[in-house]
């Protein structure tokens, strides 16, 4: 019974740790988070077979991680930093980076983001996915995820497929696994893009032509689209490491509207020549962006 009554105190006191870590300011989130970064960097990465591993750890705690992950709150920061056991379900393998996100008017947000590959223990198919957190001062930061589709692909080219918001019908049996995420989340093929406009708002960019968008795309540039170099070795975030985009640039940020027209507005990039995407403990198994739920009409 007290080991019973130890364990929900920790849980139920768990928001509260991380509330106090994202309510620093924006310099002092970026400075905490590379520095941890870099204090934590790999040497050698954990294989797929590790990570799948780390994977089957990070099941037996599923309602957590689905609770921690999916939020329709306008407060994301309780969940900002993962402080469940485990590490990502989906996307154990990733490396993280600051990032910017530019408005073609020229409006700039800074964040962090991450690169990440979800696969079976021994490798064969892949999930391609990036996340980013851009900050604010004095407010929680807004988080945005995408990939391509819920089912893995053949495809080794980590770029080729435009990572959405929005996704296809997937197969049988990630239908499954659809509904089985319907149980925390109303829509798990398609996230909400209203904070991230919101906080382009906020920012001073004008938002009237993507007021109400349905979904957002990333795309990435046609020079690493049909690259396939990040894929064919053991260690994905290994091979990430050091990677700058192309000058710079990570993807084209696209709103698409309900009449299905895309909308250019910004772009993705580096922070800095001298910020790479690594790869880290921090990044791996504690650094956390929460999927925003899309509301019901």
């Amino acid at each position: 019974m007290r080991s019973t009554l130890w364990f929900l105190t920790l849980v139920l006191a768990l928001p509260l740790y991380a509330k106090v870590d994202i309510n620093w300011s924006t310099s002092e989130q970026q400075a905490y988070q590379y520095q941890r970064m870099q204090a934590t960097r790999f040497e050698n990465p954990p294989s797929y077979f590790e990570s799948g591993c780390m994977q089957a750890v990070s099941a037996m705690s599923f309602p957590l991680q689905m609770l921690q992950t999916y939020t329709n709150s306008e407060s994301e920061s309780r969940w900002w930093i993962n402080v469940l056991p485990g590490w990502n379900l989906f996307h154990a393998i990733g490396t993280s980076a600051p990032n910017v996100l530019r408005t073609l008017d020229g409006i700039e947000i800074d964040g962090m983001g991450r690169l990440s590959l979800g696969a079976p223990p021994m490798g064969g198919k892949y999930l391609p996915g990036y996340a980013f957190m851009l900050y604010e001062q004095g407010r929680d930061p807004v988080g945005i995820h995408t990939i391509p589709q819920l089912d893995p692909m053949d495809d080794l080219r980590f770029f080729a497929h435009d990572f959405k918001t929005k996704l296809p019908r997937p197969s049988f049996m990630l239908r499954q696994v659809a509904n089985g995420l319907s149980l925390f989340m109303n829509s798990p093929l398609h996230l909400a893009i209203d904070h991230l406009i919101a906080r382009l708002e906020r920012a001073g960019a004008n938002v009237d032509a993507i007021r109400d968008a349905d979904y957002l795309v990333l795309r990435a540039p046609e020079a690493v689209r049909e690259e396939t170099r990040f894929l064919t070795g053991k260690h994905m975030a290994l091979e990430f490491a050091n990677y700058f985009g192309v000058d710079g640039k990570l993807f084209d940020l696209i709103f698409v509207l309900k009449d299905g027209t895309e909308v250019p507005f910004a772009e993705i990039r580096m922070k800095s020549n001298e910020q790479p995407f690594i790869a880290s403990k921090y990044g791996y198994n504690r650094f956390h962006i929460p999927h925003r739920m899309r509301r019901r009409p």
